[in-house]
């Protein structure tokens, strides 16, 4: 890691660790991971408190900064922590740094458009090798067989949702949106039983109305598959399927373009076998 710039932002860090986590030996990699899944959780830890969380040493923590150039572990925790007051900042104080960042000149969109070209463009090309196949491929399975599929996403989830369902529609699948009109959504839920699915789709901090809309549907015993970005999410093991997927993250701005080609490739897969009726499954 000679000669390498030490991350100065959180999209650097994680990005840094991304390319250099292969070459990292398997303790270093392990608290990699754990970063790039979860930075902002771990940005409020002292070095003691992470070590017991990550199951590390802290003179392994301290090898570890040092490895991204950083001169100790402090430095690293010093940048980590300021990604907590980025998340506390509004929509506009994001996009006006974001400005100042790029150098642009006021009212010149290029330089935000290339900028997030390049993010999701590598976010993409990364997927091919970090999505699990088999877990989308058991998740088109339990929506084939499902009497009826219902989706719930929320806040930046939402159009994910909405194109999922869409697409399902398209292929004249019985599917459900749960939007929460009118304050309903767990309402809404009630007719998924046992020969159901529903997807959820929530990336943290998560929705809460979502999980406990999928808690209901695993009292129901419908199945529930989770599109998400870390392991360790609210659901845990409740989930029966859970697919990862990591987007772009750009001055805090994150993407949906890694998980809405997720989603299409669900329902195209959905598509690509000849329907069967499940007449005989109605109740």
């Amino acid at each position: 890691m000679q000669n390498t710039p030490v991350p100065d932002t959180l999209d650097d860090f994680v990005n840094s660790l991304r390319m250099s986590r292969a070459a990292m030996p398997k303790r270093l990699r392990a608290i990699a991971d754990a970063m790039i899944e979860r930075p902002h959780e771990l940005a409020i830890l002292s070095i003691t408190e992470m070590a017991e969380t990550l199951n590390a040493s802290p003179s392994a923590l301290v090898r570890f900064a040092k490895s991204l150039g950083f001169d100790g572990f402090a430095p690293m925790q010093k940048m980590l922590r300021r990604t907590l007051l980025d998340d506390s900042e509004s929509y506009r104080d994001r996009a006006l740094r974001m400005g100042s960042a790029l150098h642009g000149e006021e009212g010149d969109i290029s330089h935000v458009l290339n900028a997030f070209v390049l993010a999701n463009t590598k976010a993409i090309e990364a997927l091919t090798t970090s999505l699990d196949l088999a877990s989308v491929a058991q998740a088109v399975a339990v929506m084939r067989k499902a009497r009826l599929v219902g989706v719930v996403g929320q806040k930046r989830s939402f159009p994910l949702a909405a194109y999922l369902y869409y697409g399902l529609i398209r292929l004249g699948e019985d599917a459900l949106l749960l939007d929460g009109a009118g304050g309903m959504l767990e309402t809404h839920a009630t007719p998924l039983g046992p020969k159901d699915a529903l997807v959820v789709i929530s990336f943290a901090p998560y929705a809460e109305h979502s999980i406990k809309v999928a808690k209901e549907a695993a009292k129901r015993s419908s199945k529930v598959i989770m599109i998400t970005d870390r392991e360790d999410n609210p659901l845990g093991d409740l989930a029966d399927i859970t697919i990862l997927v990591r987007e772009s993250n750009l001055n805090n701005f994150r993407s949906i373009t890694v998980t809405a080609t997720v989603i299409q490739t669900i329902f195209v897969a959905l598509g690509m076998t000849a329907p069967t009726s499940k007449n005989q499954d109605r109740e």
